[in-house]
């Protein structure tokens, strides 16, 4: 294969010729100028998530472990028991055995448009975390409920309409 031979060979005497060539140094130096602003500026840089800090060493704790907590994560997530209650019925419903608890994970509703924009809403949704128990042990999964919009202006009845995957949860990590 003496041809390729040649075409490596000629491909490494350009790359060489086009190291070589001046005008390639001024915009690789320009390059690296703005490289070392961008760091500069990226090390002034402090998050504003300092809240989050003990919960972020809480987590690290945990190596990795999935916690189901009794309290919200973060305080700004919609809480309203009826609702909640109201999500258990119709998982049960939809045959859960043994829930024991429902977490609301969005902090509002999100509004479903029928072609996005400023167009009309068509339904509202939002996620919840939802702990059960069945023979294998403890898992969730995170669920949408949906609400349709009424031709009234207001929205309909609660359903649920998807059921994310199982993952399972060991017991000690529960109600932490």
């Amino acid at each position: 294969m003496p041809g390729c031979k040649n075409i490596y060979d000629e491909a490494v005497a350009e790359m060489a010729e086009f190291e070589e060539t001046p005008w390639t140094a001024e915009p690789c130096g320009a390059l690296r100028s703005t490289l070392s602003d961008l760091n500069r500026y990226m090390e002034n840089f402090k998050p504003a998530y300092e809240s989050y800090a003990e919960k972020q060493a809480a987590a690290k704790a945990n190596m990795g472990e999935i916690v189901f907590s009794k309290e919200p994560i973060d305080p700004d997530k919609m809480t309203n028991k009826s609702m909640a209650a109201e999500m258990q019925s119709l998982l049960e419903n939809a045959g859960w055995e043994d829930i024991h608890r429902i977490n609301i994970v969005d902090k509002d509703w999100w509004i479903d448009r029928i072609s996005g924009g400023d167009s009309p809403a068509k339904s509202r949704h939002l996620a919840a975390a939802a702990l059960a128990k069945d023979d294998d042990g403890f898992y969730y999964k995170v669920c949408t409920l949906h609400q349709d919009k009424l031709l009234t202006g207001g929205f309909g009845d609660l359903y649920l309409s998807h059921q994310g995957d199982r993952v399972p949860i060991p017991k000690a990590n529960i109600d932490k």
